[in-house]
């Protein structure tokens, strides 16, 4: 969605991160089974699966909790649309939840049980399809780059993971959930998955998204900037260099 809304190749991004995501599906299980080794269960103990749940929502009332969910999405697309806030297919309904949330006006309309895996398959499904083959080709060239880049981030988010649980008393898996890379769509089904902390992995990446849809395009536009200056210089110069 941030690709769409600054003109992007929005199937290249997708390569990109979920490429992350998969590495991070590889990688966190042994991760969190090295550094949790004789450590205590969470406090919240064994959850049941989502299927044995008939919830949809996750408040009591399932007609109200529809309700609302209908009305804050569609209420939070017209709002990021009329605010034009960048993604706002994204940030509209984000910040209306948000509003709606900690202002009591509406609760327990989160996803549940199938409605949320039905919304995990849309969302896989919504990306996937934009693949084709010019697109994977296109990406592939690239691919050493994005290996490289992907395991590098991925340490880093792991090396920040480690302080930030010691100081905040939280387990390794939810800082390390809420710092990874791989998008927040494919890191709250990894966590809904690992029984982690879904609220805090899902506040921090929610934080980072806003920051990231905010920021690039500032960011590409002094890039732009700062190529459009390269190419205007670069002729001048290089005209009285005398080839070697």
């Amino acid at each position: 969605a941030a690709a769409d809304g600054v003109g992007a190749d929005a199937r290249v991004v997708a390569v990109a991160q979920y490429f992350r995501v998969g590495v991070i599906a590889v990688t966190t299980p042994p991760v969190l089974a090295l550094v949790a080794s004789g450590a205590s269960p969470g406090a919240g103990g064994p959850s049941s699966p989502g299927w044995a749940v008939p919830h949809l929502v996750s408040g009591a009332d399932q007609v109200a909790g529809l309700i609302a969910l209908v009305a804050v999405a569609l209420l939070g697309v017209r709002a990021g649309t009329r605010l034009r806030l960048p993604a706002p297919l994204v940030l509209g309904p984000m910040l209306t939840a948000a509003l709606a949330n900690l202002g009591g006006a509406a609760h327990g309309f989160a996803p549940a049980g199938l409605l949320q895996d039905l919304v995990f398959v849309g969302i896989g499904l919504e990306i996937g399809l934009r693949f084709d083959r010019p697109s994977l080709r296109h990406a592939g060239r690239a691919v050493g780059h994005l290996a490289a880049v992907t395991f590098v981030t991925c340490l880093a988010c792991a090396l920040l993971a480690w302080p930030l649980a010691r100081v905040t008393r939280l387990s390794f898996a939810d800082a390390y959930l809420a710092t990874t890379p791989g998008g927040i769509n494919a890191v709250l089904p990894a966590a809904v998955a690992a029984h982690a902390n879904v609220t805090l992995v899902s506040s921090v990446q929610s934080l980072r998204l806003f920051g990231v849809v905010v920021a690039a395009p500032l960011l590409l536009r002094c890039v732009s900037a700062m190529r459009r200056t390269v190419r205007v210089r670069v002729p001048a110069e290089t005209g009285a260099v005398r080839p070697e």
